[in-house]
């Protein structure tokens, strides 16, 4: 039994490792954060939160993370 715990253990550690690597070889921030939150750590599947945005929020960010030209968040004067 102590076998197992020490690979699981292993696995997940080099899967965050992993993780870690695909979203810092990311060409910009955005695309870093949209890798980011589709590759969810081992630990957050156990865990259940409630979602601290609202609807509204929720779109916006939504978005935010789906407009590739910046269109959003560009302001030029």
């Amino acid at each position: 039994m102590q076998h197992g715990y020490v690979f699981q253990k292993r696995f997940i550690a080099a899967r965050y490792d992993e993780i870690d690597q695909i979203i810092s070889f990311q060409p910009n921030a955005l695309s870093a954060l949209r890798a980011e939150a589709f590759m969810t750590k081992p630990e957050h599947f156990t865990t259940k939160t409630k979602d601290p945005l609202n609807q509204l929020e929720r779109r916006r960010v939504q978005n935010l993370l789906l407009d590739d030209q910046n269109l959003l968040i560009d302001r030029k004067s």
